[in-house]
């Protein structure tokens, strides 16, 4: 069976499966999620606004309280590719360029 999440913004209205799916919880109905023909990242039109597959992911199962200052990186490369196992919190903050992982393991280390 496909497990389905709640996409927290959207005050429980709208579910999220770990392929990038999104429904209607309340009546079943499947958005259409399409690939941006400037840049490749997939978009949804939800509610009169466009909102990014990758990050709606993110929230939905990377949940984190502040998540401003991270990006998500699609780990393949490939930005249609939104698997939740295609997908890392990318830390923009010093130093430059790591994933989350490496920095909580480097801290790890560190302290050790």
């Amino acid at each position: 069976m496909e497990e389905w999440v709640v996409i927290p913004r959207f005050g429980g209205k709208y579910q999220i499966n770990k392929n990038g799916t999104i429904r209607n919880f309340e009546t079943g109905y499947v958005f259409k999620c399409t690939p941006d023909s400037h840049d490749g990242y997939v978009r949804v039109y939800i509610n009169g606004a466009t909102y990014k597959v990758h990050r709606l992911m993110c929230e939905s199962f990377l949940p984190l309280e502040d998540s401003s200052n991270l990006e998500v990186d699609h780990i393949n490369g490939e930005v249609s590719d939104n698997r939740i196992e295609n997908l890392e919190l990318w830390s923009t903050s010093q130093p430059n360029g790591q994933g989350v992982g490496d920095k909580i393991n480097w801290a790890i280390s560190f302290l050790k």
